[in-house]
């Protein structure tokens, strides 16, 4: 490795994810879980479709449903976000491996904070920020490049549904190395996968189970 390398690798990532998931005393299910959302079937210009993922607030789950049920494809009254849609992809396509899901997971919060930058974060969290998506996305070794899985596009932002980083907030939370950052990727995907809900939707008449 050169000078200008990050001074941890992907495998340090995970480790400190691990390390950080079993240091807690409340149940962490160790994978993403989606929550299959099956519809009756419309005809025409109507229909569904099958293995559409998406991104829901877990309160919505329900009216959601209810609304692709009746008026189907035009019963999606909710427009949604494309660097999100592109996460939960993500993750239902690695929903067999946890170390991907991982991945996923914390370089979507590092897109995130790096594409709306606080200003208290400029400067070495800023490159911090730089060099955990650097080993996770672009490096030979990296996980994305290892599995071939596409990053998000230039322009795409919200990569989660939601971040526990604002302004005022980034001004305490100064994270002072990768270890710190991983805690926060964590902390966000709890709430991401709690307060919202990955569901696959699909043309069926069999209801909503998890998958």
């Amino acid at each position: 490795m050169d000078d200008r390398s990050p001074p941890f690798t992907w495998q340090d990532l995970f480790f400190a994810w691990t390390l950080t998931r079993s240091t807690h005393d409340y149940y962490v299910p160790a994978s993403v879980r989606f929550t299959e959302i099956l519809l009756p079937s419309h005809e025409g210009y109507l229909k569904i479709g099958s293995g559409i993922v998406d991104w829901w607030p877990a309160e919505q789950v329900s009216r959601r449903r209810s609304a692709l049920s009746r008026g189907g494809s035009l019963g999606a009254y909710w427009r949604p976000r494309k660097g999100t849609l592109h996460t939960a992809e993500l993750l239902y396509e690695c929903k067999d491996n946890l170390e991907l899901q991982v991945a996923v997971l914390i370089a979507a919060s590092a897109w995130d904070k790096r594409n709306t930058l606080p200003y208290s974060w400029r400067g070495d969290v800023s490159r911090l920020l730089q060099q955990v998506l650097e080993v996770i996305l672009d490096r030979p070794d990296s996980p994305f490049r290892q599995h071939h899985l596409p990053a998000w596009h230039h322009r795409m932002r919200d990569a989660l549904p939601m971040t526990i980083i604002n302004e005022e907030f980034a001004e305490c939370t100064r994270p002072r190395n990768y270890k710190d950052f991983v805690h926060i990727a964590f902390i966000e995907s709890i709430l991401a996968t709690t307060i919202w809900t990955l569901v696959l939707v699909s043309d069926d008449r069999r209801g909503l189970r998890p998958v």
